[in-house]
């Protein structure tokens, strides 16, 4: 049985363990587009289909949600996933040791341990080795991270046999610009567009002959965080993201 593990990867409309936009992406662990303004501790996301129809958009089919809830420094101490039935999914802790992240775990909804993370740190606090572990604890993924001058990462992935180079590339401001993907000689590329205030506002994926193009439009907040984002994916709107933000 495969695993599927994120670990280095981006997730748009998700926070950074940094909660504001000048922090360097390479001196913590988690490689998110999204980054916060203000101090953030609990945000909801609920995510919905999208009822297209006379061309008018409507939300849709409730799809799942995600929680997560983050210490007062923005490090992520909690995240919790539901499903379509709201029913609980999954809960990862995040532990960390002289402010950076060591383990995370992840629970299944009857509590127990499905995954587990080990992060290693150079002692500049940039991530640089990360091992995962399954409910008993065999090493099933590995993951080796370097990197470049010019704020660019490489991470090197073996899982379930198979290597996965992923190059991600940041501009001034530390912002994700781009990611190049090569795994068993395919080579995927997404590159993003942002708009005044960082957040993707196109990404357009290409690999294997296909090309994906999607498009983000925001509502924000006073502080400046979206609270709602409709994806559109070549011309079609396809998802809405609401979201619900408390702050410290």
């Amino acid at each position: 049985m495969k695993h599927f593990v994120t670990i280095l990867f981006f997730a748009l409309g998700v926070a950074t363990t940094a909660q504001h936009p000048g922090v360097n992406p390479l001196f913590i662990s988690d490689m998110r587009t999204d980054q916060f303004f203000g101090k953030v501790h609990t945000v909801t996301e609920r995510t919905f289909k999208i009822n297209y129809e006379r061309r008018i958009i409507e939300q849709g089919e409730f799809v799942g949600a995600t929680t997560r809830i983050y210490n007062a420094d923005g490090s992520i101490a909690t995240e919790t996933t539901n499903d379509e039935t709201n029913e609980l999914l999954t809960r990862t802790i995040y532990q960390y040791a002289n402010g950076v992240k060591s383990v995370s775990t992840t629970y299944s909804s009857n509590g127990a341990r499905t995954l587990q993370t080990l992060y290693a740190f150079t002692a500049d606090s940039v991530c640089a080795r990360m091992r995962c572990t399954d409910a008993i604890g065999v090493t099933f993924c590995t993951a080796e991270v370097s990197h470049k001058k010019n704020w660019s990462m490489i991470e090197e992935t073996f899982a379930d046999g198979e290597n996965v180079a992923t190059e991600y590339f940041y501009n001034a401001n530390y912002r994700l610009t781009k990611i190049i993907a090569n795994s068993n000689g395919n080579r995927r590329e997404t590159l993003f567009t942002l708009d005044t205030n960082g957040h993707p506002r196109r990404a357009v994926t290409k690999g294997q002959g296909q090309k994906t193009t999607t498009d983000y439009t925001y509502t924000l907040d006073t502080q400046g965080n979206w609270v709602e984002r409709v994806a559109t994916i070549n011309g079609v709107p396809a998802e809405i993201t609401q979201r619900v933000i408390e702050y410290y």
